[in-house]
């Protein structure tokens, strides 16, 4: 075996050029493997994490076509607090967040643009025949400060005090506190904008956050057709806790905003809806999660994925009809070897061992060097097809505009932005099936030798070479 081992070294040393051939092609197919492998494993984690990510988040939202072709009552059209609830006790849901707003004025503290207010009757009846001002702010609550989009991106940030913590607390804009003087431990009032809604809310400041987003969001003002009004203003937002909203039963008929399901599982859709349906759900509401958001950042990724996996397994099938040629060329010019190496008696597996033992280190050399190149290549490969697959996907270059989000003041998916880079990395299982795939095309690469060796035999091929 030792011997067969050497004269295999010497072999690979004597045919230089050949097997430097045969190594370069083997190269470009374990280096492209380990590439297309590499970002294959990456996008597939990428995927399958923002399909739970998105996929696991149901929202409640009206259903517009159902509301204009048929009329029904109110109270089908609408949904109480205890019913958003009753719904988060599903079987099937995690958690639940919720962000209700509820428009509304302050005896006491002054709106930003609440000098805009001038140019309108202050007092208008509603079709209930209820008295109700224009509101000058939003008083905002939620059960889960840290999924607050705006404060999860940077847009806006604590720079005193600190985020509350309890009901009854609250924390407002710079510009807010700037304008009527609060300070941390300060007292502000709310209360409802109709005159039939006496409840007034005192809340307590805990924190002042700077509000990097734009004060009015684009389209609204156009859509409402009423420029700077304070009521309409982001600076304008009282941000609480849910509970603090829970407390005062009266402000529920004029709450706005969502609830949205974190689901144990993206394929208990179906069955999260069937639990709402039986718990009252009408159909004027549907059930939906954020495609829009899913499609933008998951499609160029899956095309990424969709290209790699097609140029590996090109360059697979051509590597393996090159690597046949070249074995076949290689058989040829060495059948005289074999010849006198059967012809001194050694038995044809130990031959065919022998020029596995060649392929074999080669394959190992080129297995080395492939891996480290294709992780050094893959990364940067990754970026620049991801990039031409968003430049191929982006239809629409401006931002869209979601009524749900212009009505209830948020801008999470008013525009989604695509991944712009991947963090490509090989791991155990990758390393495993590219060291496979290399083995494999080692077999592949020497079963013409295998071949050859068994057919013919020892004399004919001396004779042959005469």
């Amino acid at each position: 075996m030792m011997y067969i081992f050497k004269n295999s070294l010497k072999n690979i040393e004597r045919n230089k050029g050949r097997n430097l051939l045969i190594g370069c092609v083997m190269l470009a197919i374990i280096a492209t493997t380990v590439i297309s492998l590499a970002i294959n494993a990456t996008t597939s984690a990428i995927i399958d994490d923002y399909t739970n990510r998105f996929g696991s988040e149901a929202f409640i939202t009206p259903n517009i076509n159902q509301i204009m072709n048929s009329g029904g009552t109110r109270e089908e059209m609408t949904l109480t607090m205890d019913q958003y609830d009753a719904f988060a006790q599903s079987e099937h849901v995690i958690s639940a967040r919720f962000n209700f707003e509820k428009p509304g004025v302050s005896p006491y503290q002054i709106a930003i643009d609440e000098a805009a207010l001038a140019d309108f009757d202050l007092s208008i009846t509603t079709r209930n025949a209820d008295p109700t001002q224009l509101p000058t702010m939003r008083l905002v609550g939620t059960n889960d400060p840290e999924g607050l989009v705006d404060f999860a991106n940077g847009s806006r940030e604590i720079t005193l005090g600190y985020m509350f913590e309890q009901a009854g607390e609250a924390i407002v804009s710079q510009e807010f506190a700037e304008l009527n003087e609060l300070s941390i431990g300060d007292t502000i009032t709310f209360r409802s904008h109709s005159e039939a809604v006496d409840e007034t809310v005192v809340l307590t400041v805990t924190g002042i956050y700077f509000d990097g987003t734009n004060e009015y969001m684009e389209g609204l003002l156009e859509m409402s057709g009423m420029s700077g009004m304070p009521g309409l203003n982001r600076r304008n937002e009282i941000i609480t806790t849910h509970e603090t909203l829970r407390q005062y039963p009266q402000f529920e008929p004029f709450l706005q905003g969502e609830a949205s399901y974190f689901l144990r599982n993206p394929e208990y859709l179906e069955a999260f809806e069937a639990d709402v349906r039986a718990l009252g759900l009408s159909d004027y509401f549907m059930i939906t999660t954020d495609e829009a958001s899913f499609n933008a950042i998951v499609g160029p990724v899956e095309g990424l994925r969709s290209v790699v996996m097609t140029f590996m397994m090109v360059v697979l099938a051509l590597g393996a009809i090159v690597l046949i040629l070249l074995s076949s060329i290689a058989i040829r010019e060495r059948k005289y070897e074999i010849g006198v190496l059967r012809a001194m008696g050694m038995k044809k597996g130990r031959v065919i061992r022998g020029f596995l033992y060649e392929m074999g280190m080669i394959t190992l050399i080129c297995l080395g060097l492939g891996l480290s190149i294709g992780t050094v290549a893959a990364g940067p490969i990754a970026d620049t097809l991801l990039t031409e697959q968003i430049e191929a996907s982006r239809t629409d270059e401006n931002s869209s505009f979601d009524l749900r989000d212009a009505t209830r003041g948020e801008t999470q998916n008013v525009h989604v932005e695509p991944l712009d880079e991947i963090d490509v990395s090989l791991n155990a299982e990758t390393i495993l099936q590219i060291s496979v795939i290399a083995l494999a095309f080692a077999l592949f690469a020497s079963s013409v030798s295998m071949v050859s060796i068994t057919r013919y035999e020892p004399i004919k091929i001396l004779m042959e070479r005469n």
